[in-house]
């Protein structure tokens, strides 16, 4: 905040307070939400909007090299899902690797509640199937059950539908699975395009 001004985005977060001490106390679905707030403006904001947030929440798009979670944009790049194939969570006790498997967009409130920490195992490996169909990307080598343990990082969209009251009810999502403690490491993954991912549907005002 010091270095970005007053307006500098919240950092990422985890609600609950999960036991991330161990492997064994890991939830199913290990929630980290964090901010997108939007492409920069090319231009100081207009006398009008004094004390707003000088970025635009409504421009067409979302920026990649953006702060926090605006970041994960880069994954709609098929190169950088490739060479990006995990998630780390670093704690004092371990460094927890997760295998990327989805890349989606979603509701914010899905049938499947992908942004709940109180799945139970089944429930996220709901979560889980429900990521894969949305996903833009199929990760053809990456498999998981219903005894696996995942990570769903969420942020926000703006570009994903042309009105923003539309996107508000999107959710940009990427998911991985917990790999086995010793597993092998691999420096790419393969990745294909969903030739028909999911589409996320609108709640119609009555």
């Amino acid at each position: 905040k010091k270095n970005q001004g007053p307006y500098a985005p919240g950092s990422s977060m985890i609600y609950g307070r999960p036991d991330l001490s161990s492997r064994r106390t890991l939830l199913s679905n290990l929630v980290v939400y964090g901010y997108n707030i939007g492409v920069p403006r090319l231009s100081p904001p207009a006398e009008s909007e004094s004390g707003k947030h000088p970025f635009s929440y409504y421009a067409p798009g979302d920026y990649p090299e953006g702060p926090e979670f605006a970041q994960l944009f880069h994954f709609l790049d098929q190169d950088f899902a490739q060479k990006h194939p995990y998630i780390i969570l670093s704690t004092d006790q371990e460094n927890y690797v997760f295998e990327v498997f989805a890349v989606s967009y979603l509701e914010a409130e899905a049938p499947a509640k992908y942004y709940s920490l109180t799945l139970l195992p089944s429930e996220a490996y709901e979560a889980a199937q429900q990521a894969v169909e949305h996903s833009i990307w199929l990760y053809p080598d990456v498999s998981f059950t219903s005894k696996d343990k995942f990570i769903t990082l969420i942020t926000s969209t703006y570009g994903y539908f042309d009105d923003q009251e539309d996107n508000n009810q999107v959710r940009f999502v990427v998911t991985g699975r917990l790999l086995p403690e010793g597993s092998a490491y691999q420096e790419s993954c393969k990745v294909e395009k969903n030739p028909s991912p999911v589409a996320p549907v609108l709640n119609q005002a009555e």
